[in-house]
């Protein structure tokens, strides 16, 4: 039977899809790789800092009382300039240039500043034990100790290491797969074997050929583990081609094929330093990733066994693990081993990761993920057991969910409206509207807690009045204590900037309470520069450098004009971020952008706040791909009545435009439903929210934004209001999807799969997106489409800040969407007259 199960794989293209599958995947983790210096930042073995900036930072805090000071600060000095970057000018030259280096050049450099890395830490070693200077903090001294052991290691064994940003000069093999393996064995995999494996039973009910199954000579459970051994096998086959293909890209490149002896720091409770090899991490993430796609596959088998048709079938998978994927990333309790869609995160799992908490008053502070048993392993085989094993007993039973057959209710349609009575009259889409709700509530139910915490701690008088009266009272006590002149002047200057908080936090207060515009945004504007100017900087170890003066400048023209358009209070914790702005990577980004966030639950903010930090219009059109876009497979897919439809008086040409319309159509109206079902969420718990609320808008590209001033800046960016960016927001989305409806439209000319559309759609869209990234002409930015699939970037023209393109405007994004949409959907309605379709 599993012989069986094979040819139909292969004829069906799926092996021949996966190994495509996984050559992209190597492109792209190659690419990632190639263009991201600090590749270990999101598994970083030294958490915020490393041993020299944890030392540093130590000597800092106790600079009085070190002993024989003089010599130590003397000795201190010269080991810093001896082994500082800024004393080999050739070196900063190079590292300023990477990108035009080769990777032989770059391991040569490699192997000197791993010498200087090594130099630095061996004198640190040696200061610290003469003079006695102790770590306090336990996470700091433990990541001190590990990174000396970890220096001592790759020195003594010859291994080329660098790490933070310099980790590309030594880049090899091993290390690209251990820190992108959440991307290569995590969710795009878990989506390919969705759709590869959607109707793995009831596309055979459809097709009426599981009765010819059942009748076979062999039992119920063998029939379904051979389908469920056919997606392990193509799940190893993914393994073993990726990994072949990466190798061969690297090689190429003249990138080191090694790195299986390179250490990954272990994080756990006890005070000894751990480590695991890189050949031994990428066996046991290879071996975690089989495991939790065989659990993985016997969930999608059973859906199947439950379902009366593939669409169904597939309707119910993307809810399932799409709302999983939501529950896990925004539910604390469910942020453990135990929930496998966590667990794709591998790494984490199994040796832990470095984590940085941010509370409620914006202090920090570290609280690692340490290494998990591998019995979650464990448990998940048993649950994939478990699952397989009512799979077969739902087949053997023929419970069914999802039954389409209804009585006929017969109008007298048009063809547009049949086109749309189509769309939504399935189960399917009916199952994906009922997503898309519960998705929007699940969204707005997570930000209201962290609104009214935030809230009530702004304004509570247990909140930030009581945290900074706290703080007073130790400056107070600290400069009371002090003996050294020096130190005096430092607390009583800290002493006397508390103060000013203290006395701006109680005005922010009681101008919010009483209404009083524009006292509350003087006040909040206050507050934000100083978060800027003072605790700002502290927190930009997420960023490249410290943050863009332009981030304050629109702050101020954001609360100036809601001082003269009458806005009425509205809290923000801290100041706002300019689209320029350029992070390490996402989770950092989304960590600091949290903090600019309004803390309101109102309608219109709430679904503002959806689109911009939450990505709801990305997560949206990916839903519409699955949800809507189908073109000719529907009728393909139910005894071929494309051909009975042609034997009517009807123009191809202008039943395709029909076609296309009708499901733009449909887009529209459940963006629509979901927009006004989440404002209406916001008006049943707080109301509407101010009409005139301002947003940035970016007026056109500004070249020296890093180094922004109020003059210079004056005419690249201004506000407008809430209300204007939704309504452009719903404009840009409409048009997207005319976009993608004339894509797939044409697209199902040519096939019967509406798996080959969505797969087509999804890789022609990330691909036009990433030639972007490769080819850096700003003409050929304005002209591609895919560049304006990002609504929200749209709607505040922001994407030509992250695009860095000159010449974009809101009303030219628009203007090229339609332009690309008509023209596909001429192409297509021409193809149709003369295409004979199958």
């Amino acid at each position: 039977m599993l012989n069986f199960e094979i040819k139909k794989i292969i004829k069906s293209n799926v092996i021949l899809s996966v190994l495509v599958f996984a050559l992209i995947m190597a492109l792209y983790v190659n690419f990632i790789s190639n263009i991201t210096y600090n590749l270990d930042s999101k598994y970083p073995s030294y958490g915020k800092a490393g041993s020299s900036h944890i030392f540093n930072g130590s000597v800092m805090d106790n600079k009085y009382k070190i002993k024989n000071s003089a010599k130590f600060f003397d000795t201190f000095n010269k080991n810093h300039y001896k082994y500082g970057r800024q004393n080999y000018p050739w070196l900063v030259d190079f590292l300023k240039n990477l990108e035009k280096k080769s990777f032989k050049e770059m391991y040569e450099v490699g192997k000197f500043v791993q010498k200087l890395d090594y130099g630095q830490l061996e004198s640190i070693k040696k200061l610290q034990k003469e003079h006695e200077i102790k770590i306090e903090d336990e996470n700091d001294r433990k990541t001190f100790e590990y990174g000396i052991f970890e220096a001592e290691y790759y020195h003594e064994n010859n291994i080329p290491f660098t790490k933070y940003f310099e980790q590309i000069l030594t880049t090899n093999f091993a290390r690209r797969v251990v820190y992108n393996s959440y991307t290569i064995f995590g969710l795009p995999f878990i989506c390919f074997l969705i759709l590869a494996f959607y109707g793995i039973i009831s596309k055979e009910k459809d097709e009426g050929t599981v009765n010819l199954l059942k009748g076979q000579p062999i039992s119920r459970g063998k029939l379904v583990f051979s389908k469920l051994l056919s997606m392990i096998l193509i799940s190893a086959t993914y393994v073993l081609s990726f990994l072949l293909f990466l190798m061969i890209i690297c090689a190429v490149q003249g990138i080191h094929l090694g790195g299986f002896y390179d250490i990954f720091r272990v994080y756990h409770e006890g005070v000894d330093i751990r480590y695991i090899k890189g050949y031994e991490l990428i066996f046991l993430i290879v071996l975690s990733f089989m495991i939790i796609t065989t659990l993985f596959s016997s969930l999608i088998i059973m859906i199947n066994t439950l379902s009366k048709n593939k669409e169904v079938a597939l309707s119910i998978l993307i809810v399932v693990f799409g709302l999983g994927y939501t529950l896990t990333e925004n539910i604390g309790y469910l942020q453990n081993r135990f929930n496998p869609i966590y667990a794709l995160d591998h790494v984490r799992t199994i040796i832990g990761k470095f984590r940085e908490i941010t509370e409620i008053n914006g202090h920090s502070y570290i609280d690692n993920i340490n290494q998990s048993s591998l019995f979650y392993l464990l448990v998940f085989l048993i649950f994939a057991i478990m699952i397989y094993g009512i799979s077969v007993l739902i087949f053997n039973k023929n419970i069914v969910f999802g039954d389409s057959t209804r009585n006929a209710n017969i109008k007298n349609y048009n063809i547009f409206k049949f086109e749309i009575r189509k769309l939504i009259k399935t189960s399917s889409f009916q199952i994906y509207m009922i997503f898309a709700l519960v998705f929007a509530f699940s969204l707005y139910g997570f930000n209201v807690k962290e609104v009214n915490d935030k809230s009530n701690y702004i304004l509570g008088e247990k909140g930030s009045i009581a945290d900074l009266k706290k703080e007073l009272k130790n400056a107070e006590e600290n400069l009371l204590n002090s003996k050294n002149e020096m130190e005096k002047i430092v607390f009583q200057k800290e002493i006397d900037q508390i103060k000013n908080k203290i006395k701006n936090q109680e005005k922010l207060i009681s101008s919010y309470k009483s209404g009083k515009i524009k006292e509350f945004y003087n006040a909040q504007l206050e507050k934000s520069t100083y978060y800027f100017d003072k605790q700002g900087k502290s927190h930009y170890e997420y960023k490249f450098e410290k943050p863009m003066r332009l981030g304050i400048i629109e702050t101020k023209l954001l609360d100036k004009n809601s001082i003269r358009d009458g806005v009425s209070p509205i809290l923000r914790y801290s100041f706002n971020h300019s689209e320029y702005e350029q992070f390490v990577n996402g989770e950092f980004e989304r960590e600091i952008l949290k903090r600019e966030q309004y803390l309101t639950n109102a309608g219109l903010y709430s679904f503002f706040r959806m689109v911009k930090y939450q990505n709801l219009d990305i997560l949206f059109l990916i839903l519409i791909v699955f949800m809507v876009l189908g073109g000719y497979v529907y009728e393909k897919e139910n005894g071929n009545q494309l051909n009975l439809i042609y034997t009517q008086p009807i123009n191809k040409f202008k039943y395709h435009i029909q076609k296309v319309l009708s499901q733009f159509i449909v887009i529209i109206g459940v963006f629509g439903v979901v927009m006004f079902f989440v404002i209406l969420l916001g008006i049943l718990f707080e109301g509407i929210g101010d009409f005139n609320q301002p947003v940035i808008e970016y007026l056109r590209f500004f070249e020296k934004a890093k180094y922004a001033t109020e003059y210079n800046s004056k005419d690249t960016f201004t506000t407008m209001p809430i209300y204007i960016y939704l309504i452009r927001l719903f404009v840009v989305i409409g048009l997207q999807g005319l976009f993608l409806s004339s894509i797939a439209t044409l697209i199902s000319i040519f096939t019967k799969s509406k798996t080959f559309i969505i797969s087509s759609v999804i890789g022609i869209c990330a691909l036009g997106a990433l030639l972007v990234k490769i080819i850096n002409v700003n003409i050929l930015k304005l002209l591609n489409p895919f560049n304006y699939l990002f609504a929200n970037n749209i709607a505040d023209n922001s994407i030509v800040a992250k695009l860095n393109m000159s010449g974009g405007s809101y009303l030219f994004s628009l203007l090229i969407l339609i332009l690309w949409s008509i023209l596909i959907m001429i192409v297509g309605a021409k193809l149709s007259q003369n295409k004979q379709q199958i």
